[in-house]
């Protein structure tokens, strides 16, 4: 099954048209994750809010 067709306005970028790739991940109990992975993470809107700016 394919998705339904969207026709793209050429003004508009990608973040417009909510087509940018995303991964949100949730996990519950003790992180296994490295310190440096840790400081990584950011709230999926705030990603979203930035990658607007751009």
């Amino acid at each position: 099954v394919t998705p339904p067709r969207k026709n793209l306005s050429p003004l508009n970028r990608l973040i417009d048209e909510n087509l940018v790739p995303t991964a949100i991940i949730y996990y519950s109990g003790a992180s296994d994750l490295k310190a440096e992975v840790k400081a990584k993470v950011v709230d999926p809107k705030i990603a979203s809010a930035q990658a607007s700016k751009s």
